[in-house]
């Protein structure tokens, strides 16, 4: 969670507001026996992050929502970004791919990850993780 916040953050440094910008925590359960104990690999959160500021509008109001959530054994992270489009930017490369490749090889399968465009030009990329003690 902390890494999400300073990540955001940071590019909030960049924008002329920090207005569009919501990272929301309610749903983290901190009784919970994984609150404290660090579980999610090494920047797995990172990665939807990054691209959310890379092909998104980041001067747009409602450019980025990020929801992180724990309850019981199952950590999720949505992020929902305003759609940029960049001149010469092309559509869809190889990062989510590479993304998925690395959750496998590290999650053996106890994890989902969902993305796509969700109507008003916005994409949502959800990460759903069951941590295994």
């Amino acid at each position: 969670v902390e890494f999400i916040r300073s990540y955001v953050d940071m590019h909030a440094l960049l924008r002329k507001e920090r207005d569009g910008l919501d990272v929301i925590t309610d749903g983290l359960d901190k009784n919970s026996r994984w609150y404290a104990e660090p579980r999610i690999p090494h920047l797995v959160t990172g990665y939807l992050l990054e691209n959310a500021f890379k092909h998104g509008d980041v001067e747009h109001p409602s450019f980025l929502r990020v929801v992180v959530r724990l309850s019981g054994d199952d950590f999720s992270l949505e992020v929902i970004n305003k759609v940029g489009k960049k001149p010469g930017q092309s559509a869809g490369g190889i990062g989510l791919k590479n993304m998925n490749e690395r959750l496998e090889s590290l999650l053996d399968g106890t994890f989902a990850l969902q993305h796509g465009p969700v109507p008003g030009d916005f994409y949502r990329a959800l990460l759903t993780i069951n941590i295994k003690a």
